[in-house]
């Protein structure tokens, strides 16, 4: 790691930690939920065209997947949000192999093609599918979390986990 890099590290642990010390509103925590969330997705995808030089163009389709299986197995089957993240984990998993079998035959355009099937598919299917998934509304009525007992009663609580009034 070079002197750059070692800077932007020392900077992001910074801002990190002194991020729970800023007073913001709900609309800004919720902000950077959605970035950390999405810089997961991005870093995924990174790693699969930078070390793989595959292209992916079907790449929310896993996420897809993950989010509606455990909102899914918590709303439908009443299971806790903390154990449907290993089974949405198996899912995709899964679902990721019956399509990588077929697809490792496919080479540049024809695999960006067929990935981009893929997530078209699992897009219309997840509209489509109302008693499942709750169409373009999403599913509805999904528990909050409850890490170690304690439940997080608001949108602020997910980044101050440590608030003794959650």
């Amino acid at each position: 790691m070079g002197r750059r890099e070692k800077k932007a590290l020392a900077v992001l642990v910074i801002a990190v930690a002194l991020f729970p010390l800023l007073p913001l509103n709900i609309y800004y925590v919720t902000i950077m939920i959605f970035v950390g969330i999405n810089s997961i997705i991005a870093l995924g995808l990174c790693l699969l065209m930078g070390y793989a030089g595959q292209i992916s163009l079907g790449h929310a389709a896993f996420y897809a997947f993950g989010s509606y299986s455990t909102a899914i197995l918590t709303t439908k089957l009443g299971l806790p949000p903390a154990i449907t993240f290993f089974f949405a984990l198996g899912i995709t998993s899964f679902v990721a192999l019956l399509i990588a079998i077929p697809s490792l035959k496919l080479r540049g355009h024809y695999l960006a093609m067929a990935t981009l099937g893929f997530g078209e598919v699992v897009h219309i299917a997840a509209n489509e599918l109302h008693f499942l998934t709750g169409g373009p509304d999403g599913v509805e009525f999904i528990p909050r979390l409850a890490p170690f007992g304690r439940v997080i009663r608001s949108d602020t609580a997910y980044y101050y986990a440590v608030e003794s009034h959650c």
